[in-house]
């Protein structure tokens, strides 16, 4: 076999993992319009992920294209991936369903952890974009992700969940009017809460003195407490909060960080805060007929699964290194194609390895930390075909690498540094000399 087709065979099993009809998606969403340099929607999609998996630059892909002589510059790159977001999306939110309903039918009350990432271009000052994750802990894979710009909230809203799912999130997810939100899909609640910012009502409607129940919980270190929310329409639901008092070395620690923080805004240390930070409080609306309070602050320690889930993306594949400007398509395009190739990184691990491998149900073996970096490196060999580039290739890739004319050439050296070199007395000598020397070491 051939190196061409060793290589096409290669890239054919890496869109095995791809939903069906992927091809007919590019069409529908004109991402593909018409056939040039750029043949067939597969060849459109090994040109996004070796911008975004491989992290090519758009000349870098051009030359990539150009290899197979398939002339093609940079700005014809990018008009054609610039179209690629709408489909981008759509196969996503496919990978996903799919995903969902492979965890659904293993397991019956599911865990899902939602948090965010923010992202930033190039010389950017402050967030440019906002990932939104759902994590499925038990089977360690991801079932929902949504990009939004800087003004995207974090909130449980920008996922839909199914019965008896117990969604986790941090403490700023803590609203009422999104946490009724997720009830009415049937879903319960556990996350933890500040109990400054949230009111609780007792079920006639009156207020909830917390800081009083605090002062008299601090001789047993628990809290349970039986309440309700209400939202700024008036609707209600009822919750219950679990806390437990740190010890001492963590309160002093929280203590010192209150303070600092209000002393960066120039405000005054409030007393209530600093009774608040003695506390790890979270809402549930898990009740103490199902599980206890001890199982619900165990239950909430999960949440922790969902930043190692980040760092993965982050460090593995770089998922944070964009490189477009921020509000360009192809800054949209570079991320969707990230978490594509994430969800498949996730489907090739459990191929390899079994889902056995990881889940939280059972002994665990290893973390999907090394396999994803090593299958990471498998995916980029395998959309570049590196290993299998030609002479001839090279000889036309390199005439699309080439830097373009400008004012600021590139540096040479000069022809009587260049004549100097050459007749230069130390340059003889060097060539003469071809004895090593003899150092001679004082006793």
């Amino acid at each position: 076999m051939s190196s061409p087709e060793v290589f096409n065979h290669k890239f054919d099993s890496l869109l095995l993992q791809l939903p069906l009809g992927w091809e007919q998606m590019a069409i529908e969403t004109h991402a593909f319009r018409r056939a040039r340099q750029i043949k067939s929607p597969r060849e459109l999609l090994r040109a996004v992920f070796s911008y975004a998996v491989a992290d090519y630059s758009l000349r870098e892909v051009a030359a990539l294209l150009t290899g197979e002589h398939r002339w093609i510059s940079d700005q014809a790159v990018h008009e054609r991936l610039s179209n690629c977001g709408a489909w981008l999306e759509t196969l996503l939110a496919h990978l996903l369903g799919e995903k969902a309903t492979q965890v659904s039918s293993q397991i019956g009350r599911s865990l899902k952890i939602v948090d965010a990432t923010i992202l930033t271009c190039p010389a950017a000052r402050g967030t440019d974009y906002r990932l939104h994750l759902c994590y499925e802990p038990i089977s360690q894979s991801s079932c929902g992700v949504k990009l939004t710009d800087v003004k995207g909230a974090e909130r449980f809203t920008h996922f839909d969940y199914d019965p008896l799912d117990i969604v986790l999130g941090d403490r700023i997810y803590g609203t009422a009017k999104h946490i009724i939100k997720v009830i009415a899909q049937g879903a319960d609640v556990l996350v933890r809460q500040s109990l400054q910012q949230l009111g609780l009502y007792t079920q006639a409607g009156e207020r909830v003195d917390w800081q009083e129940l605090l002062i008299k919980a601090q001789a047993t270190g628990r809290l349970l407490l039986e309440a309700y929310i209400r939202d700024a329409e008036g609707q209600q639901a009822k919750v219950f909060i679990v806390g437990q008092r740190l010890r001492e070395a963590e309160i002093e620690s929280a203590r010192r960080q209150v303070k600092r923080s209000a002393s960066d805004k120039g405000h005054k240390t409030r007393a209530a805060t600093l009774l608040a930070g003695e506390w790890l409080t979270v809402l549930t609306t898990l009740g103490p007929a199902e599980l206890s309070a001890e199982m619900i602050l165990q239950l909430y320690r999960v949440r922790w699964h969902i930043e190692l889930y980040i760092k993965c993306l982050k460090s593995i594949l770089k998922l944070g290194q964009l490189r477009a400007s921020r509000g360009s398509q192809l800054a949209r395009v570079h991320l969707l194609a990230k978490m594509i190739s994430a969800l498949v990184v996730e489907t090739v691990a459990v191929e390899r390895l079994g889902r056995e491998w990881r889940q939280m149900t059972r002994g665990r073996r290893g973390t999907w930390f090394r396999v994803w970096k090593m299958i990471r490196d498998e995916l980029t060999e395998t959309i570049s075909g590196t290993s299998d580039w030609q002479a001839w290739q090279w000889r036309l890739m390199l005439k699309v690498i080439w830097e373009r004319r400008r004012k600021r050439k590139l540096q040479r050296l000069s022809k009587q540094v260049i004549s100097w070199l050459h007749e230069s007395p130390s340059s003889k000598l060097t060539r003469t000399s071809n004895q090593p020397s003899l150092i001679h070491l004082a006793a």
